[in-house]
């Protein structure tokens, strides 16, 4: 397990990929599987940023826990409780003017990593990306 704070700015972004990409090199993640990750990291911490912190320059934490068959990339914020898990899926197919603004960035995390988890913990919200080593689409 490995973490490190980091001030939720969007100049931050390019550090932070970075950093979670040197964190799971050990797991011999395929180029699409990083780039996938990278995505899904990406919309997280831009949505702790604009929401959570609503662009002021905050504290948050961000840590990854490596196992042999999959590696969990977990942001830590202390914004308002937001459980992105309990909005309603999005429907990608319908057209434009029959959905409902929002939710395609938690839509768009979903689809690049294996799995998602959500907890409230004291005042904080942790939001876990879960990447298998042979995730599938």
């Amino acid at each position: 397990m490995v973490n490190m704070q980091f001030i939720a700015r969007v100049e931050q972004l390019h550090d932070i990929l970075q950093w979670i990409q040197e964190q799971l090199k050990p797991m011999g993640l395929s180029r699409e599987t990083l780039r996938h990750v990278e995505l899904a990291a990406e919309e997280v911490f831009v949505n702790i940023v604009r929401h959570a912190y609503q662009g002021r320059p905050e504290k948050m934490e961000i840590e990854v826990r490596l196992f042999p068959a999959y590696a969990e990339v977990a942001f830590f914020d202390h914004g308002p409780p937001f459980n992105p898990l309990n909005v309603e899926r999005v429907d990608p197919t319908l057209p434009l003017e029959k959905r409902e603004v929002g939710g395609l960035g938690i839509h768009l995390i979903r689809k690049c990593v294996s799995d998602l988890r959500y907890e409230r913990l004291g005042k904080q919200n942790v939001l876990t990306l879960i990447i298998r080593s042979s995730q599938k689409r």
